[in-house]
């Protein structure tokens, strides 16, 4: 979402002009839609000297309006997240779960530690294994089999 400093408009997506009154955000672009800087008068690319309108830059008092609300907001979001945690581990009860969750880490650690006992040809089976099963290709290896 981009926002027009010019007639005070948000834009959905990512135009490269304002679609209410046509400035160009922060650059001047030609006809060719080549970026240029926002004092330009020609083209850098193709020597155009019919480059857009760019919109005004950003005002102080509008950045300040801007980082407030996004403070404010960031703010109401972490508060009502922390909320919702806090509610959900006092309604939990800790003394059925605790000891099932610390012996699922103990079962965790052992696998962890017997995976690092392992001599290194069946290590990297299970390492190549594991990336095909996620679906993840080693890029290395199929370059040196396939050139």
């Amino acid at each position: 979402m981009k926002y027009c400093n010019k007639c005070f408009r948000f834009a959905v997506g990512s135009p490269p002009y304002c679609t209410y009154c046509g400035c160009s955000y922060d650059v001047r672009r030609c006809k060719r839609g080549h970026v240029n800087s926002w004092f330009a008068l020609f083209c850098a690319e193709c020597g155009s000297d019919e480059l857009s309108q760019p919109a005004p830059p950003e005002r102080a008092l509008s950045r300040l309006s801007r980082w407030t609300v996004e403070l404010a907001l960031g703010m109401f979001v972490g508060l009502a997240g922390f909320a919702v945690l806090a509610s959900i581990f006092v309604a939990i009860d800790w003394s059925a779960i605790a000891p099932r969750l610390v012996s699922l880490g103990i079962v965790v650690w052992i696998l962890y530690w017997a995976t690092t006992l392992l001599p290194g040809p069946i290590k990297r089976a299970g390492s190549k294994l594991g990336k095909h099963a996620i679906g993840h290709s080693d890029e290395k290896e199929h370059r040196r089999k396939h050139g």
